[in-house]
């Protein structure tokens, strides 16, 4: 991970993300929250991935840091991952790396999000 903040994980950066991952075996799902919300600290998004909007746009800079509702966390995204504050970005940043385009799960929670993260109306 490079620069920037982990928008999911309060107070955290990429670097100290970084450094914490390095006492992580590779195999503990907490490693797979980290790599799935890459995007949030420089890594690229992959071509097929889901993007809240379904216009293909990110969500909008003034709506990253919108908190979305409890039940909005890793918990829905990736099983056996603990509930962590979920924002727009932080959604958007999982999705990335657990949906593909089109798939139920995208479909799913751009109906449900469009409107809470500022996406343009479908």
């Amino acid at each position: 991970f490079v620069g920037g903040d982990l928008i999911g994980i309060p107070g955290s950066t990429c670097g100290e993300g970084d450094i914490f991952l390095q006492t992580v075996p590779a195999d503990d799902p907490i490693c797979d929250t980290f790599r799935s919300a890459s995007s949030l600290c420089g890594c690229e998004i992959p071509e097929d991935a889901c993007y809240l909007c379904s216009d293909g746009s990110r969500v909008p800079d003034d709506k990253k840091k919108q908190l979305l509702l409890p039940e909005v966390n890793a918990l829905l995204l990736i099983p056996g991952i603990p509930a962590i504050i979920s924002t727009c970005d932080f959604l958007e940043a999982v999705l990335f790396g657990n949906a593909i385009l089109n798939s139920q799960k995208c479909l799913k929670y751009q109906r449900e999000y469009f409107e809470q993260c500022g996406c343009p109306i479908p």
